[in-house]
């Protein structure tokens, strides 16, 4: 079921994924949207920042994030720009 884009989330899940500059956390939600990215260094730190953003309710566990997803970041990192527009994705920003 598709949640509009300004609604909260019920579950997010945090993905790892290689790269050049180091380990991304991607954390999409339950209907395939990107809702963060950010460094591996400091788990915890996403984890806080999730809860602040969509409130102490939302289910954040480990996970797989869609293929397409991965795919369009790895892309982006062999220099493919291009593939992060097909991301879908929410910042909280209008």
């Amino acid at each position: 079921m598709d949640s509009p884009a300004g609604s909260l989330p019920r579950h997010i899940l945090i993905d790892r994924l290689p790269t050049p500059i180091g380990v991304l956390l991607v954390a999409t939600d339950d209907t395939g949207r990107v809702r963060a990215i950010d460094l591996e260094g400091d788990v915890s730190r996403l984890q806080r920042q999730l809860r602040t953003q969509y409130g102490e309710g939302a289910d954040i566990h480990w996970g797989t994030a869609p293929l397409n997803i991965m795919d369009a970041l790895s892309g982006y990192f062999a220099g493919k720009l291009d593939l992060l527009n097909a991301i879908d994705r929410f910042t909280g920003r209008k």
